[in-house]
């Protein structure tokens, strides 16, 4: 949104007009050579052209189209709730808004250059990934993977997280195990010193 003006000369009365709604013509009318004041209204699409006109003169008003850009384009979290940010830098009114329920977008909407917050939710699977769209841009949130959990009972019972190598040792007996996330298990046996 802003103001501009054009210059007029001319002997007679006027009176000046636009053809669209998105210009205003602050100063309509007149006799005489005049500055004639206009205002636009704010551009959330394609750029777009307009006409003054006084008498049989004419002036075109062309707007550029609104942009918007996010840093970082790509942001990854934790399995963990949690918050974070982007910043966003535009000219124009904005809302922002996420393709996935597990993102909350905290400040969805506003005005000009902002920092865009927003909520995860607590991941209990597999790695994801959802995206923050503000007009033409976006950032994708990457969350991180559950820690594997095994919960098992048997011969001896309990709940183990998985080390960085992935290996949970028991002792010889039967058990059955239930993982907090879907991936493939790989079982090893160990009998008289051989594996």
């Amino acid at each position: 949104a802003g103001a501009g003006s054009l210059s007029l000369t001319t002997t007679c009365a006027w009176t000046a007009t636009a053809n669209v709604p998105w210009i205003s013509v602050t100063s309509p009318s007149g006799s005489g050579d005049a500055t004639i004041a206009f205002l636009v209204a704010v551009n959330t699409g394609a750029a777009r052209s307009g006409v003054i006109t006084v008498g049989s003169a004419t002036a075109t008003i062309t707007q550029a189209p609104c942009t918007y850009a996010l840093n970082p384009t790509s942001l990854g979290v934790e399995a963990s709730a949690g918050a974070g940010s982007v910043s966003l830098t535009t000219g124009c009114a904005w809302t922002a808004t996420a393709d996935v329920p597990w993102i909350t977008v905290t400040s969805p909407s506003g005005t000009g250059n902002a920092t865009i917050a927003f909520a995860v939710a607590v991941n209990n699977g597999l790695a994801r990934s959802g995206t923050i769209s503000v007009g033409s841009a976006a950032a994708t949130i990457t969350q991180a993977a559950a820690p594997l959990t095994a919960t098992y009972s048997g011969t001896a019972s309990g709940t183990h997280n998985f080390d960085v190598s992935g290996a949970l040792s028991l002792g010889p007996g039967s058990y059955t195990m239930t993982f907090n996330r879907p991936g493939t298990i790989y079982v090893r046996g160990v009998a008289g010193g051989g594996g």
